[in-house]
């Protein structure tokens, strides 16, 4: 996962945790659409606990921001299937969890050529491996809350350019 960052793979230094890359998502960064890419990001979950990670928060967030867009890629909890229903069903939050299965695989490889960052906002539970797992396929890491600002270890930024 370090190794993803490239250059700036110095400033990290350790995780604590693994994480396998989905081979038929990872590709050579030359493939990727940066350009057309900064208005798309994923929310990629493991097993059950999506409002612990944030995921209700990201689905209020991605509704006020009509210009961004949201793709969910993991199962989502029946109590937020319920609550959010009119959220996901806007236009640029899309859930995609089964685009896993063999007859969707080709529609979610193309899509990975135009998704540049993994979103995330857990509530203090430490770095997910899902999270950790969409890093190691080239994804850009925002909003994990678990960094704060004034540690000599996180990175903040105010500008991805």
């Amino acid at each position: 996962m370090v190794n993803s960052f490239g250059k700036y793979k110095e400033k990290f230094f350790f995780t604590g945790y693994g994480s396998y890359p989905d081979k038929l998502l990872d590709m050579p960064i030359k493939e990727k659409d940066f350009d057309n890419g900064r208005q798309n990001f994923i929310y990629v979950g493991g097993t059950n606990g999506n409002i612990q990670k944030g995921m209700d928060l990201l689905i209020e967030a991605f509704s006020k921001t009509p210009e961004l867009n949201l793709y969910i890629y993991c199962k989502v909890e029946e109590e937020i299937l319920r609550y959010y229903k009119n959220e996901l069903n806007n236009k640029n939050i899309r859930y995609i969890y089964h685009w896993r299965f063999k007859p969707f695989q080709k529609k979610l490889k193309k899509l990975m050529e135009k998704v540049v960052f993994t979103v995330h906002a857990p509530i203090n539970t430490g770095l997910g491996t899902a999270f950790m797992g969409s890093m190691l396929i080239g994804l850009i890491p925002v909003g994990y809350v678990d960094l704060e600002e004034g540690l000599d270890f996180p990175i903040l930024t105010d500008n991805v350019d």
